[in-house]
């Protein structure tokens, strides 16, 4: 997480940090499908798919889960101070 701009992984997956890993799959699935480059035509669609897969692979391991949320914390936390 470099800047303000960025995006976070719930953010890319449209989901609430407290979103649980039957719906982090579900909700993967919809994406992938829904920007897949073979099935999605736009310019971003490659973009796009690499942003939702790499967000999975984070959000879907439970101890890189918590060691991202641990990062999103103290980075908000950097935001709100300054």
């Amino acid at each position: 997480m470099d800047g303000h701009t960025e995006r976070t992984h719930y953010q890319v997956l449209m989901l609430d940090r407290t979103a649980d890993p039957d719906i982090l799959a579900v909700v993967h699935r919809q994406l992938a499908r829904r920007y897949h480059p073979d099935l999605h035509e736009g310019p971003d669609a490659v973009r796009r798919m690499i942003e939702v897969n790499q967000a999975y692979q984070v959000l879907r391991d439970p101890d890189r889960r918590a060691r991202y949320d641990r990062q999103l914390d103290r980075t908000l936390e950097d935001w709100d101070t300054h």
